[in-house]
Parts: C-alpha cells; structure tokens; sequence
C-alpha cells in the first residue's frame, strides 16, 4: 500500500527506496539516535523493538536479555505500551543503561 512507501512516507525524515536504502539507513538511525537521546553513533549495531508490551508478544523474554545485548556493546530502543509492569521496565532503562538504551511507553503511528 502507498501508506507503507518508504519513498514518500510523511513519517520519514529521510525518504528511500531500493537504490537509495543504503545511504537513507545510517541517517534515520542517526536520527533515531537523536531523538531518544543516545549518543549518536552511525558504527553502534541499534536494536529496535515497536510493539505491545505483553508475554504474548515476548516482552518478558526481551527484557529478560537486555542486559546480554549490552554486554554486546548494543544500543536498544523500545517503544510500545502494555502491562504496566512493562511500561515502567522500559521507562527506568535509561536510568539502568544511560548510553545504552532508552523504553518509551507511548503508542506512536
């Protein structure tokens, strides 16, 4: 469908398509980086989780790891909303993991 476009997503700060992904994708995770206040950095491998924060969806088992991937030298962003046990998990990552990794329990479209 046209709303999943990657070439004129209004979503996108930099829009791509199949020729252009592999100057686009550096620049959104630098943004993204930004945005959630990480340390940029193009060289970091990023993980990114967006869904809802339930067992059903594996939450528990993300969460449960998250401190392997940092021992990886990783950064994590997750975003979504849920359990509330969940939400506050990901909410106190930042305190956990300062240049690591961020939670953000909010829906987003």
């Amino acid at each position: 469908p046209q709303e999943w476009n990657l070439a004129t997503d209004k979503y996108l700060g930099v829009k791509y398509d199949i020729t252009t992904v592999m100057q686009a994708k550096p620049l959104l995770k630098e943004a993204l980086q930004a945005a959630v206040g990480l340390p940029v950095d193009r060289n970091i491998p990023l993980i990114g989780f967006i869904g809802r924060l339930e067992e059903q969806k594996g939450s528990d088992i993300l969460y449960a790891a998250i401190p392997k991937f940092i021992s990886m030298n990783v950064q994590i962003v997750i975003l979504g909303t849920g359990k509330k046990k969940f939400e506050q998990q990901i909410e106190q990552l930042e305190v956990m993991y300062p240049d690591k990794a961020r939670g953000v329990a909010k829906f987003n479209v």
